[in-house]
């Protein structure tokens, strides 16, 4: 089954329920591709993806490949928060540390509630 995700607005915070499985590069690739154009479309700065019903299957390259492939919008957007189940959480800071080593402000986490809590820093 391939990526599949549905998106709320919520002033400039994206919310994304996302479900499936990452089955290849190029689907997770286009999955963060159509996650930052509808942030692009609709302004909003920050992304919160809950990608609890999501079952990560990405080698080690693929993931670092990915991660190197969502870096290119640090410049649009400010925060990723992306939400994943306790067993792929070290898979996700690997992919966290790629993007962040190349400007993107992304974390990983398997709590919503931080999750939200780290997009809403700084912000009035």
């Amino acid at each position: 089954m391939a990526i599949h995700f549905e998106t709320t607005i919520d002033g400039t915070l994206l919310r994304v329920t996302t479900r499936g499985k990452d089955d290849g590069l190029d689907g997770v690739v286009a999955y963060a591709e159509g996650v930052a154009e509808t942030a692009r479309l609709r302004h909003c700065t920050r992304i919160l993806c809950d990608e609890r019903g999501l079952t990560y299957d990405l080698s080690t390259m693929d993931t670092y490949a990915a991660a190197e492939a969502v870096s290119k919008y640090s410049t649009s957007i400010s925060r990723i928060a992306i939400v994943c189940r306790p067993e792929f959480l070290e898979a996700g800071i690997f992919f966290e540390n790629v993007a962040a080593n190349r400007g993107l402000q992304l974390r990983m986490f398997t709590d919503i509630g931080e999750a939200e809590r780290w997009l809403s820093e700084g912000m009035l």
